[in-house]
């Protein structure tokens, strides 16, 4: 009892004193892009905290911000002259900078490389409101289904956690949304009888009343790798993308958009698209991504049919 109170105690220490570190970094970089005059959405974690019974209590490794594409050079500019660094390495949707030891990622877009979503979350300015000065809010039904398409990311790619499941509960039980609107959203994306399980399963994790369907998606997520990025995600990946083929294909040859998300010089010169990849190719064969790619061939050689029939039922496959 002593030793599990103690514990305790060290782990609330720790969530409140990062919780401070992360406000603090999320308030200056709200101040630093409101002077810039450059328009901006807090994102996840940011949003979602005020549901907790106690802010701290929603465990973040880092901050999320939107800004627009065409902003996003100014933004990096203005908050590194406030005190933040960088390396400017882009990924496909945001650029990684640090106030002290608190990342803050800067989006220029919220797509997770699902086009059954992307369509509808490249549309986010569209579905933002005022919320103060340059400060916008996601609407509060996009702001569910961006909670949910990003919750289908890790769903598919690995990374899941507890936290994302318990999100998801506070916004259904606080009725922060319509869900008549929110259907509208999932239907053009196909993910209704996604909701309907994310919903069952997040009352299975939160209420203890499981079915024989949460308990599967219980093993797949926390017995079968999702809860971290590895070969069982890896399969989850081939299994929804068509096979084994399309799914090498998919990780080398990804649309233009992306790699000049990844490579910004094609937009300036897209003749060396070619080049980039052939790159992208070649880093598939070498080093730690070749071990990688036949560790996925080798675990997906000897996986057997019960994630694809699971993804099916999820209306994912």
């Amino acid at each position: 009892k002593g030793e599990l109170s103690s514990e305790y105690r060290n782990n609330r220490a720790q969530g409140i004193y990062q919780y401070i570190q992360n406000n603090y970094t999320l308030e200056k970089a709200k101040d630093v892009l409101n002077e810039g005059k450059i328009c901006f959405v807090p994102l996840k974690g940011a949003v979602i905290k005020d549901l907790y019974p106690e802010p701290w209590m929603r465990h973040s490794c880092d901050i999320d911000i939107l800004v627009q594409e065409k902003d996003v050079d100014k933004a990096i500019e203005l908050l590194v002259k406030a005190g933040f660094t960088t390396d400017n390495k882009r990924e496909y949707h945001d650029v990684s900078l640090y106030y002290g030891p608190t990342h803050l990622e800067l989006h220029f877009n919220i797509c997770e490389n699902i086009p059954r979503i992307d369509n509808t979350l490249s549309q986010v300015w569209k579905y933002t409101e005022p919320a103060d000065a340059y400060e916008y809010r996601e609407t509060n039904e996009f702001f569910a289904f961006h909670i949910l398409g990003h919750m289908l990311y890790h769903f598919l790619r690995g990374g899941s956690n507890i936290k994302q499941f318990v999100d998801f509960f506070l916004l259904r039980q606080n009725n922060t949304y319509d869900e008549e609107k929110l259907k509208q959203l999932l239907s053009g994306s196909r993910l209704e009888e996604f909701y309907k399980v994310i919903c069952e399963f997040t009352n299975s994790i939160m209420t203890g009343e499981e079915t024989d369907r949460t308990r599967k998606i219980e093993k797949m997520v926390f017995n079968g790798g999702l809860i971290r990025q590895g070969n069982q995600s890896d399969n989850v990946s081939i299994a929804v993308g068509g096979g084994i083929g399309k799914f090498i294909l998919k990780s080398v040859f990804i649309p233009k958009r992306e790699m000049e998300w990844i490579y910004p010089i094609l937009k300036k010169h897209p003749i060396l698209l070619p080049h980039f990849y052939n790159k992208r190719l070649l880093t598939k064969t070498i080093g730690k991504e070749r071990k990688k790619a036949q560790n996925v061939l080798k675990a997906h050689k000897n996986h057997d049919n019960e994630t694809e029939k699971l993804l099916k039922e999820l209306g994912l496959s």
